[in-house]
């Protein structure tokens, strides 16, 4: 166990729910779920209250009137503040979106992981999307706990067995994984962005303690279905109609422009 956590303790999952008690939320023996806005929950937590963090941020791709990639950049600060000397920043990402990563400073890139697809599920300028990257920053020198090849399998642990159908529930084997290589049972996760909440969901059913923000009152519901009665449905409907019009794809000319004319 590291120095800090003896030295300090990280807090349980009841003293997580105290620091949110007067907040919307709903808790398990294992975490606790909070309605709100990330930038200001998070000046809740302790310093170094938190092992790791495993999210899956807004990248401003019109996913909803939330998806602002500038809020994750808003939160870097507090996010060195609330984990340990050595902890890990796991993001799921999309290919148009990985310039906006490395515009984080206080973390420090180490790799990305490719989560592979059973078909294809979108185009890109060049044809059509089988993958999507996880990105591995780090702070300080955390341990790899579990060493795996780099690509991971895009699928639903056995607990789910309905289709959902949204991009915003993460895959919950593919979590598991990353739970698997990056964190110990015990830890505390942080997920600043949790949306429909599988994130979290995966963290309770393999022994981690968590804490989870959502701006999101919707989402914030169904999170509560799938995480306190594992009850899963499909969301799909209610994503369309919040996101109104869709964004119209970019041409080739928009994702490469034309060189400068001198």
């Amino acid at each position: 166990m590291p120095f800090y956590r003896i030295f300090r303790g990280m807090p349980d999952a009841g003293e997580l729910v105290e620091l949110f008690a007067d907040e919307p939320h709903f808790a398990t023996e294992n975490g606790v779920f909070v309605l709100g806005d990330a930038r200001e929950l998070i000046k809740r937590l302790p310093a170094r209250s938190v092992d790791h963090v495993i999210t899956d941020p807004p990248w401003g791709l019109g996913m909803d009137r939330y998806d602002r990639v500038s809020a994750l950049y808003e939160l870097e600060e507090d996010l060195v503040r609330v984990t340990g000397p050595d902890a890990w920043l796991v993001m799921y990402s999309q290919p148009q979106a990985l310039p906006k990563a490395f515009r984080l400073r206080k973390f420090r890139y180490v790799w990305m992981l490719v989560r592979i697809f059973y078909r294809t599920y979108g185009q890109s300028p060049v044809g059509y999307v089988a993958h999507a990257p996880v990105l591995v920053f780090r702070k300080g020198n955390p341990r790899v706990h579990y060493k795996r090849v780099d690509v991971l399998v895009s699928d639903e642990l056995p607990i789910i067995q309905t289709k959902l159908y949204d991009p915003q529930f993460k895959p919950t084997m593919t979590t598991a994984t990353l739970l698997q290589m990056f964190t110990a049972p015990g830890d505390v996760v942080l997920d600043p962005f949790a949306g429909l909440g599988s994130i979290p969901l995966v963290c309770d059913l393999f022994g981690r303690r968590w804490v989870a923000f959502e701006i999101n009152p919707r989402k914030f519901e169904v999170a509560r279905d799938f995480i306190v009665e594992r009850k899963f449905y499909p969301v799909n409907e209610d994503r369309k109609k919040e996101k109104g019009r869709a964004r119209p794809a970019k041409t080739l000319a928009e994702w490469f422009p034309a060189p400068l004319r001198i």
